[in-house]
């Protein structure tokens, strides 16, 4: 359990860290441009790339087996495949 909290903490410090540096870098042009109002507004980055660190990460569509409106041809290339096999092999 508390190993699992150590990573959900790495990852949000990771995110907040690259966030604060985006925005450090980027408020004095965005300011001179566009104003003051939209500096402040890019503040709204660090809370938000730390929430998107804790969001699960999309499962590949391709891969699962309920892939209706793939025709039955390409579907059935992609099972013959399947996720572990490469064509560089």
């Amino acid at each position: 359990m508390s190993d699992e909290v150590f990573q959900v903490l790495v990852k949000a410090t990771l995110a907040s860290s690259v966030a604060l540096i985006l925005v450090a870098l980027s408020r004095r042009p965005l300011r001179l441009a566009f104003g003051a109002r939209a500096a402040y507004w890019l503040w709204l980055l660090v809370p938000a790339m730390a929430a998107s660190a804790l969001l699960p990460a999309p499962m590949p569509m391709l891969l699962s087996n309920q892939v209706n409106f793939i025709p039955e041809q390409l579907r059935s290339a992609f099972t013959a495949i399947g996720p572990g096999d490469s064509a560089d092999a």
